[in-house]
């Protein structure tokens, strides 16, 4: 069991964990279109790190996504992030492209 210690100081209460804790996880989509784990954790100093993999395989001690030190801009970046859905958009829409002008040539030679 982690050991939680609590400083207060002048109207701010900071809390220090002794190992890794896990804010949050989500599913997102990886570079071969399949789901895997997004996972943020905050590290004993107070840092945020964002690990991508499943987590039974890669945890916080494995090379960070990316990493910073304010809640605020964490959050923001856990709430935004969705993996490389947008690649694999961006993906789809040029291979609809080009199936799009082989439809159309092939209409044209009557062939399609």
């Amino acid at each position: 069991m982690a050991k939680l210690t609590i400083r207060t100081t002048a109207m701010v209460t900071i809390y220090l964990h002794d190992e890794p804790e896990v804010i949050a996880t989500k599913q997102v989509l990886d570079s071969d279109g399949f789901w895997t784990d997004y996972t943020w954790y905050r590290m004993p100093d107070g840092t945020h790190r964002f690990i991508f993999g499943d987590m039974d395989a890669y945890g916080p001690e494995d090379e960070a996504d990316w990493e910073c030190d304010s809640y605020l801009e964490a959050s923001d970046w856990f709430s935004t992030y969705n993996g490389f859905e947008d690649d694999l958009e961006d993906e789809d829409e040029e291979y609809e492209g080009i199936f799009g002008d082989l439809e159309d040539v092939l209409d044209f030679l009557n062939l399609g």
